[in-house]
């Protein structure tokens, strides 16, 4: 059964499409709960401390969203050698 299986090229690239988009769809979600957990952990620990929430609010605003938009100084850029 297997074997017939694994000889039909059609069967073949379907489960690897499939196995394929389970994985994706697994890491995706693994990686949003653990972001969530990190989140979660940062807030209680900053609780803990004694922080009060206008300045829990200011941390987490101060932390970078993404890095795709960060602007760096002008220390960081790159400056052309001549």
């Amino acid at each position: 059964m297997l074997n017939t299986l694994l000889s039909n090229p059609v069967a073949v690239l379907f489960l690897g499409m499939s196995l394929s988009w389970i994985a994706s769809t697994l890491g995706h979600y693994w990686h949003k709960v653990r972001k969530l957990e990190l989140e979660v952990t940062l807030k209680l620990e900053m609780v803990q401390r004694g922080m009060s929430a206008e300045d829990i609010r200011m941390v987490l605003e101060a932390r970078p969203s993404s890095g795709t938009n960060r602007q760096h100084s002008t220390s960081e850029q790159s400056v052309p050698v001549a």
